[in-house]
């Protein structure tokens, strides 16, 4: 899973990928060909957030050792998050394909059923939302500062 997006009061993620950006590094997009990059998960923070939450309502209600994995259901290759990112940017950013390393899977995505079914909990934003709100938390962050 990947945590791509920030909440109404807080961030997490890509902030580190914009301070590259100023300072010149250009993100890397793993794959096995440009046009077929690794697949992964991306959940928004607030959907993290609501999922957590409902988790220690459950433990209160079923005290106990509990796993629920979270994911957004949207299963979306680095392409694909890279051209979304592009399409709300401008263009930008550049990216710089490598291939991807030994070990590193194609493909690695989550199933969240047992969140659904026990918390109940299944994510609220999608991809979309995940960017425009990064990009509502940038905007307030450069006019307040660094």
């Amino acid at each position: 899973m990947n945590i791509l997006a920030c909440g109404g009061s807080g961030y997490i993620g890509s902030h580190m990928c914009k301070r590259f950006g100023r300072e010149g590094y250009v993100p890397l997009t793993f794959g096995d060909a440009p046009h077929c990059t690794c697949i992964r998960d991306y959940v928004h923070v607030d959907d993290l957030c609501d999922a957590h939450l409902r988790a220690l309502g459950h433990l209160q209600r079923s005290p106990g050792f509990h796993v629920f994995i979270l994911d957004s259901g949207q299963d979306r290759s680095a392409a694909e998050v890279l051209a979304s990112c592009r399409e709300e940017c401008g263009g930008k950013p550049e990216s710089e394909f490598v291939k991807r390393h030994t070990g590193d899977p194609a493909v690695l995505v989550a199933n969240n059923q047992a969140a659904a079914a026990t918390l109940p909990w299944g994510p609220r934003h999608g991809l979309s939302h995940c960017l425009e709100t990064a990009l509502a938390w940038h905007a307030r962050r450069s006019v307040v500062g660094p």
